[in-house]
């Protein structure tokens, strides 16, 4: 954990023109997309405030293009109806372009830790049979 006198915790964090450090996640929850470094945690916090979301995880699963695409699953609160590009439209003014995921599945239960964290190295990679936003034909607004 110690190198050349730093403790690296695997923690990841910016720094703001004042000289503010803000948590970014954690390194080894990224996902690289066409040269792009996303943390996933930065994406599920937007997609968490969405009134029909009860919690969310983004995974990369392998693009065409090499790197990844972004996969996001979501469960979904109870008697919600849930349309996957209402969640994109949601997501785009709040967060980059390069943060809106490819593929949404929405997802009953998580598999999780005894404390309560989500496994993600447990979800699918399957893109078969979700939602792709390149394949809706949307286009997002840069």
């Amino acid at each position: 954990s110690m190198s050349d006198g730093w403790f690296l915790t695997g923690d990841l964090a910016r720094k703001d023109e004042n000289g503010f450090f803000f948590y970014s996640g954690r390194k080894k929850n990224m996902v690289r997309r066409r040269g792009v470094n996303i943390s996933t945690w930065e994406v599920e916090r937007v997609v968490n405030t969405h009134s029909d979301v009860v919690e969310s995880a983004l995974i990369g699963v392998p693009s065409d293009l090499g790197e990844d695409d972004l996969k996001l699953f979501v469960k979904i609160r109870d008697g919600a109806t849930f349309e996957p590009l209402d969640l994109i439209q949601f997501c785009e003014p709040k967060m980059p372009y390069f943060q809106i995921p490819r593929y949404i599945e929405v997802i009953d239960e998580f598999p999780k830790t005894p404390t309560e964290r989500i496994q993600t190295r447990l979800l699918s990679k399957d893109v078969d049979g979700i939602f792709d936003l390149e394949q809706s034909g949307y286009q997002i607004k840069h």
